[in-house]
């Protein structure tokens, strides 16, 4: 039986994880109401922890299913990873509502433990991540719960659908090392595409692509085109140099880094940040402010005027209008939760087509649009050929456009021109959704605006993704994802250490995420209100959200900032020991230890003294490493294993597809990786399985243009004459 007659049902959580927190920050956002459950004796209990009084009185049940059963609860969410609460994996039969459950890396009785750490090695991203001027080459992670807040949003997205959709006993299972090898999967095609393995330690992919010390500040300092550097070099009154042939073009000049930077850095360290930002956005330079995650913070305050975290989330404006609530996302099948429902998709790279991605996942028509005057950007990106399709356009042949379009179609649009924007709006007349990633005021001037379009459909859902929050003062700045790294305060790592700035844009599937979740919800809310939305997120909002909500100093002890509206539900526990240790032939093995006496077990097993009075985890991970060093990567992993730690091989891409459990076989359909019908390169799935069985659309990309057809023809009901007169004239071009 369907509970979409019943939204106002409650959701249950359990597990005092960083996962549970960030579904319930998401949850709440979208005023659903959840409740903590706890284990209690032989019984457990139920309480408001994320309640205005902060916690509450709580209620006391004999089992989990009675407590679901009693409270008339819309699904029920558990994170096995909380050991305390719930460490057998084990679910009760016949829970009167579905359940979604996740895990490190798996509920099997042979799955590793995990932790933050050992997820993201596992997940391919640590081989990713580190500093430039690090000595060690250590791995490095962007935040201490980078893998739970992706796995969270995925959570989140999943308990809208069950408590909607869902019935009695059905099951969704997660795992965050599913979860967050999607980060890896853009990364992942350039290998399977290419043949190249990407690493920390390599060059940059642009050049200048470094942090640069301003006269009162660090930049982080970015040209992605020759037109950016073009543009730089006229600024700096075009320097002699700059005609040198070994700065040519952004290959030679990550190579001649070494030659180019002291010939820069004079430059930028006699101008302030600010002068620099403003040449960045009159230039239209991708440049972005090196913060430290109280930065981040503070500007995101200022910015969205609030300092309620759920606030920087994403903005929601309802249609000044209505239409039938019956009108779309009315699908009772949680295998495929969306169908029914046809978005449009303007938006290119990376962030917002991995969210539309995620509706097309689950049973939504999504239409590809483009022109061949603006191609989605990955359509062109260097270095991602796929030779074996050599006889198609070079359009169509780019691995990270493939990877993050699976399941979508194409039609051709040319927005550049009056009758295009025309037939747009036609075609949002008859959508449920139109998502773009334009720079603010772009879509005015091409006549999209929101009040346009809800003129054209007044229920349409219209979500927008940008840099930075559309209304502010740093609207207008470019936000490249491996400058919004630094911006959003993933690269700090203290006071004289150097910055992370070699790494996955993770601030993209952050936002990106949100941004899926945010248009879910609206989708929901339009069943009952027959309301559109205009659906905005921001990547500095949700990383911002990130560093304040689940932070380190949050709480802070010095009680300078106020306690939030949505404080958290409980404290996190935080391990004595997480660390990466240096093993032979440059491989690394992260270790987690929950307690004081996991870390003397793998100091044991090492061979070495516990920590000495004062010795920091960092300091003792170096003491460690010194023996870590003679042994292999994998030797070391089944040791501490055998010994009970949390213990795994920072994977490089190739062992990320072949060795981490993700695929049962070369190319096969089960796993995460697996080729989608059409294809012959191995792209990431959908990381939800129900029932047992994984579900996701498991269809290539498409062809640029290749479903003019059919979109115009069912959706306009078009003539195929009319049709070829639109691509004749390049309206649909």
């Amino acid at each position: 039986m369907s509970t979409a007659s019943r939204p106002d049902r409650p959701i249950l959580l359990a597990g005092r994880t960083a996962t549970t927190e960030w579904a319930s920050l998401l949850l709440r956002r979208a005023g659903r109401e959840v409740r903590l459950l706890e284990r209690a004796g032989e019984g457990v209990t139920v309480r408001a922890a994320w309640s205005a009084d902060g916690g509450g009185a709580a209620e006391s049940f004999t089992a989990i299913a009675d407590a679901v059963t009693d409270l008339d609860a819309a699904a029920l969410f558990v994170d096995f990873d909380d050991r305390a609460g719930w460490p057998d994996g084990a679910l009760p039969d016949g829970l009167a509502c579905p359940a979604v459950v996740i895990s490190a890396f798996g509920r099997e009785p042979d799955a590793p433990r995990g932790g933050n750490l050992t997820v993201s090695a596992a997940s391919g991203v640590l081989h990713l991540t580190g500093a430039s001027g690090d000595p060690e080459g250590r791995p490095l992670v962007l935040h201490e719960h980078q893998t739970e807040t992706i796995a969270g949003s995925y959570a989140a997205m999943a308990l809208l659908l069950a408590s909607t959709h869902g019935r009695a006993g059905q099951l969704i299972e997660l795992t965050k090392h599913e979860c967050f090898s999607i980060c890896a999967a853009g990364e992942v095609v350039k290998w399977t595409y290419a043949g190249l393995s990407p690493t920390r330690l390599g060059s940059a992919l642009f050049q200048p692509m470094e942090v640069m010390s301003a006269s009162d500040g660090d930049l982080f300092v970015l040209c992605t085109s020759e037109e950016q550097w073009q543009r730089l070099m006229r600024e700096m009154d075009d320097p002699e140099w700059a005609s040198w042939e070994i700065f040519a073009h952004r290959g030679l000049r990550g190579e001649n880094w070494d030659v180019l930077e002291p010939r820069l850095a004079p430059w930028f360290a006699t101008r302030s940040c600010d002068d620099l930002m403003d040449l960045a956005l009159r230039e239209r330079l991708p440049f972005a402010f090196a913060l430290a995650p109280s930065g981040v913070e503070e500007i995101e305050e200022e910015l969205s005027g609030s300092a309620d975290v759920r606030d920087w989330l994403y903005r929601s404006t309802p249609s000044p209008a209505a239409v039938p609530p019956s009108r779309g996302g009315a699908a009772a099948d949680l295998a495929r939760p969306l169908e029914g429902v046809t978005v449009l998709d303007l938006s290119t790279v990376w962030a917002t087509p991995l969210s539309t991605a995620q509706l097309a996942h689950l049973g939504a028509r999504v239409i590809k649009v483009e022109s061949q005057y603006r191609l989605d950007h990955t359509r062109s990106r260097i270095g991602e050929l796929s030779l074996p399709d050599a006889d198609l356009p070079e359009w169509d042949r780019k691995g990270s456009f493939r990877e993050t379009n699976q399941g979508k179609e194409s039609a051709t649009v040319n927005l550049g021109t009056a009758e295009g924007q025309r037939l747009f709006r036609e075609l949002a007349a008859h959508a449920d959704i139109v998502v773009s990633n334009f720079t603010p005021g772009v879509a005015e001037r091409l006549g999209l605006s929101a009040e346009a379009l809800w003129e054209a459909n007044p229920g349409l859902i219209i979500g927008r993704l940008s840099a930075y929050h559309p209304d502010s003062r740093l609207s207008r700045l470019v936000g490249f994802g491996y400058a919004m790294l630094l911006a959003c305060g993933f690269g700090y790592q203290g006071e004289g250490e150097p910055w992370i700035d070699r790494s996955i844009a993770y601030p993209d599937p952050q936002a990106g995420f949100v941004l899926a979740f945010a248009m879910i919800d609206a989708l929901q809310q339009r069943a009952h209100s027959g309301r559109g939305a205009l659906i905005e997120v921001d990547l500095f909002g949700p990383s911002a959200a990130l560093h304040r909500y689940l932070g380190s100093n949050y709480p802070p002890s010095d009680g300078v900032r106020e306690p939030l509206d949505s404080a958290r539900g409980f404290a996190l526990p935080v391990p004595p020991f997480s660390e990466c240790l240096p093993c032979l032939h440059e491989e690394w093995v992260a270790v987690v230890c929950e307690s004081p006496e996991e870390v003397e077990r793998l100091a044991s097993a090492l061979g070495a003294d516990g920590p000495a009075a004062g010795e920091t985890p960092r300091e003792l991970a170096r003491r460690l490493g010194e023996l870590s060093l003679q042994r292999e990567a994998q030797q070391l992993e089944a040791l501490l294993r055998d010994r009970g730690l949390a213990a795994q091989r920072v994977l490089d891409l190739r062992q990320l597809v072949r060795e981490a459990g993700l695929t049962t076989a070369a190319h096969a359909s089960g796993g995460l990786f697996r080729v989608p019908r059409g294809e012959r390169h191995i792209q990431a799935a959908s990381p939800w399985v129900l029932d047992g069985t994984r579900y996701d659309s498991n269809r290539r990309a498409p062809r640029l243009g290749e479903h003019n057809a059919a979109v115009f023809g069912e959706l306009l009901d078009l003539a195929p004459g009319a049709i070829a007169d639109l691509e004749a004239r390049e309206v649909a071009w």
